[in-house]
C-alpha cells in the first residue's frame, strides 16, 4: 500500500508491506538519527562550553548555546533534530493513515490526526526557532520557544499514545509487542512531562536533561516499525499518468462514505500549523525590545 504526495509530474510517497523495508532503509534510520543527532549536538556544545569555561557545572542546555564556538554547534545540531524530528512525525502520520485507509476513516479519526500532526509539527517549528535565537541574544524569545517545544511534543505525546492505545486495543492487542511498545511510550512520555514540570518549577538544570532524554526516548519504537516502509521517489512524464496522479493519497479503495475525507488530516495538520505559527508569531511581535546598557 503506498501513500503519496505528488506534484507536477514528481512524486514522493511512502510505501509499506511486508517486504517494504528492512533495518538498512532510510526510513528506519530517521529515529535513530534523530536519537543520536540530539545525544551528539547536546554533549559537543556542553562540553565545548565546559571545556572553555563559558558555563558552570550541570549547566541549562540552552546556555551550552551562548558564545562561539559551542554556540554554532548547538545551532546548526538542534535544528537538524528539529528537521529530522518533522520528517520522522511525517513518516508516522503517512504509515497511520495507510493503516486507516484499508477500513475507512471517520470524521473524528481525520480531526484527531490532522491535530496530532499539526501539533506535532509545530514542536519542531518551535524547537528549530529556539535553537536559532540564542538565550543571550533574545532570552524571552528563546524561553517562549524552548517551553511551547514541550508542551506541544507532549500534548503530541498523549493524542500518539491515546491513538495507539486505542487502535491496538480494536486489534484485541494482535500486533506483536503493542502493548510493550504502547507502555514504553507511556513511560517515556509521563517523564518528559515530570521533568518539564520539575524543570519550571525548580529551575535546576537536572530536570531539563531527563525531559531532552526522555522526549527523545518516547520515540525510540519506531525504530521496529517503521521496518515495514520504505521511500520512494517516482518522476512521471507521462500526461496521462500526471492527470490520474493529482491526488493526495494512492492507496487501496475504501468504502465510499470514507472517500471523501482522503487527505482532509494533512488539510487539518496544515491548518493546526499555521495556527501554532501565528500564535508564535504573535506573542514574539508583542515581546519587549531588550534594551543596551
Amino acid at each position: 500500500r503506498r501513500w503519496w504526495l505528488r506534484g507536477g509530474s514528481a512524486e514522493v510517497g511512502l510505501e509499506r508491506g511486508d517486504r517494504a523495508g528492512s533495518m538498512g532503509n532510510l526510513i528506519v534510520v530517521l529515529p535513530i538519527a534523530t536519537l543520536l543527532l540530539a545525544l551528539v549536538t547536546i554533549s559537543l556544545s556542553c562540553g565545548l562550553a565546559l571545556g572553555l569555561h563559558h558555563v558552570p557545572p550541570l549547566p541549562q542546555i540552552s546556555m551550552c548555546g551562548m558564545y562561539p564556538p559551542e554556540k554554532y554547534v548547538f545551532t546548526l545540531g538542534m535544528n537538524g533534530v528539529a528537521f529530522l524530528l518533522a520528517s520522522l512525525l511525517l513518516v508516522n502520520h503517512a504509515r497511520t493513515e495507510l493503516a486507516r485507509a484499508k477500513r475507512g476513516m471517520e470524521p473524528m479519526s481525520v480531526v484527531y490526526s490532522g491535530t496530532q500532526l499539526g501539533v506535532g509539527l509545530s514542536s519542531s517549528l518551535a524547537l528549530a526557532l529556539m535553537a536559532t535565537l540564542p538565550v543571550i541574544e533574545a532570552p524571552m524569545a528563546h524561553v517562549l520557544f524552548a517551553i511551547a517545544f514541550f508542551s506541544l511534543l507532549i500534548i503530541f505525546q498523549v493524542l500518539n499514545v491515546s491513538a495507539r492505545i486505542r487502535s491496538s486495543y480494536a486489534a484485541g492487542w494482535s500486533h506483536s509487542m503493542s502493548g510493550a511498545k504502547e507502555t514504553w511510550m507511556v513511560v517515556w512520555m509521563l517523564a518528559t512531562a515530570a521533568g518539564f514540570v520539575m524543570w519550571q518549577a525548580t529551575g535546576n538544570s537536572i530536570p531539563q536533561y531527563i525531559a531532552t532524554a526522555s522526549a527523545m526516548l518516547h520515540f525510540f519504537p519506531y525504530i521496529w516499525e517503521f521496518r515495514d516502509s520504505r521511500l520512494r521517489v517516482d518522476v512521471r512524464v507521462s500526461q496521462e499518468e500526471e492527470e490520474a496522479g493529482r491526488t493526495l493519497m494512492d492507496g487501496e479503495r475504501v468504502p465510499d462514505r470514507h472517500v471523501s475525507v482522503r487527505g482532509l488530516p494533512f488539510v487539518i495538520a496544515i491548518v493546526v500549523f499555521a495556527i501554532m505559527c501565528l500564535g508564535m508569531g504573535y506573542v514574539c511581535v508583542r515581546l519587549p525590545t531588550p534594551t543596551k546598557a
